[in-house]
């Protein structure tokens, strides 16, 4: 399995440093390999590779994964209160009701 960050494009990736997990692992079980907090946050992944229906598909901390697939793991990330959580993509303490 590799990882790429979320500020790389696909067609720069370069496939090294490879984690390698036992058969039948997920995409939670690669995020505790890169580091444990991440396990802890993460919110989902991309993916490119032959376990994904279609090329960038957004799949959960249970997606199971295969030889030489390419996911990049987003995160919950937590900023000034501890009680307001906003992500890249979605900020909670704004939503409209």
């Amino acid at each position: 399995i590799y990882t790429k960050s979320p500020r790389e494009k696909l067609s720069d990736f370069k496939k090294k440093d490879p984690i390698v997990l036992p058969i039948g692992s997920t995409v939670i079980d690669a995020a505790t390999q890169v580091h444990k907090d991440l396990s802890k946050k993460l919110k989902y992944a991309v993916l490119w590779g032959e376990s994904g229906k279609f090329k960038g598909q957004r799949v959960g901390r249970g997606h199971g994964l295969i030889d030489g697939d390419i996911i990049e793991i987003h995160n919950w990330i937590k900023y000034g209160d501890p009680d307001q959580i906003r992500t890249g993509d979605l900020s909670l303490d704004r939503a409209v009701c």
